[in-house]
């Protein structure tokens, strides 16, 4: 959108008629000061083109970050800008304009804003506009979806042990079809003993290489969304680092025998 005013046709013939009032009296045009139409003072509303509105544009940069407590907002600050109202709507369907009625949600002065009241695993889309002291407004942002996400992937499937050596237990496993990002690797010494989270990773399998040599442990895995929900666990299995000559405990040394006096 051009910042730019364009002059009304009114404002041009007023001082197309000075001009021609100036010439006619004295044979040349003297500077005499231009014509100001009569609705420049603008009004209040939310047409960004009124003549005296200086927030010409949406905020930039407007972002929505889906999350487990809340759905967090931000964008750029106007210069002209001293608050922001954060509108609201249910999404109804996966279109830009298929949503319900938006209702403002918030009125600030900050370039963000948390919806920590959304519905929780209800998408909404969010919209945003500029204020000024004068009650101008600017344009709206384009809408942004967002939910607060609360439920957990599905478990991981299958997980089996693929390999035991000296160098560790490698693990492999399903990702149950789930929307998990990563996954999360834990160990027990036994079945019933506290698990242990040993590592993460991005990728279905996973090797532990900080096992005791020799010791049998009891794994298993779960999923991890975008927002931090943790699935259930997978099935349990066992595994064991080989005991190596290097890693094979010592025997005891000798104790010299005792002199008899």
């Amino acid at each position: 959108m051009s910042k730019h005013h364009r002059l009304r046709p009114a404002a041009v013939a007023s001082a197309a008629a000075v001009v021609v009032l100036a010439l006619g009296f004295t044979g040349a045009a003297h500077a005499a000061a231009p014509a100001t139409a009569a609705s420049s003072a603008g009004r209040v509303g939310d047409d960004p083109d009124q003549p005296d509105n200086p927030l010409y544009d949406a905020p930039e940069s407007f972002h929505v970050a889906s999350g487990r407590e809340a759905v967090s907002l931000s964008w750029s600050k106007l210069s002209a800008a001293t608050a922001y109202e954060v509108y609201r709507a249910e999404a109804e369907g996966t279109g830009p304009d298929d949503v319900g009625p938006y209702a403002l949600l918030a009125t600030v002065s900050t370039d963000s804003y948390v919806d920590d009241n959304a519905d929780g695993d209800v998408e909404y889309a969010y919209k945003v506009r500029a204020l000024d002291n004068a009650s101008h407004v600017s344009p709206y942002t384009e809408p942004r979806r967002g939910t607060r996400d609360t439920v957990a992937p599905f478990a991981p499937r299958d997980l089996t042990r693929v390999r035991e050596d000296e160098r560790g237990v490698t693990l492999t496993w399903r990702s149950g079809d789930s929307d998990a990002v990563k996954y999360v690797v834990y160990r027990a010494e036994s079945p019933n003993a506290p698990r242990t989270k040993v590592g993460s990773t991005t990728s279905l399998t996973f090797r532990d290489t900080k096992g005791e040599p020799g010791l049998t442990y009891v794994y298993e895995v779960r999923g991890v969304d975008a927002v931090g929900n943790e699935s259930g666990a997978s099935n349990g299995v066992t595994g064991t680092k080989s005991v190596t000559s290097a890693t094979a405990p010592k025997a005891p040394a000798a104790s010299p025998p005792s002199r008899q006096r």
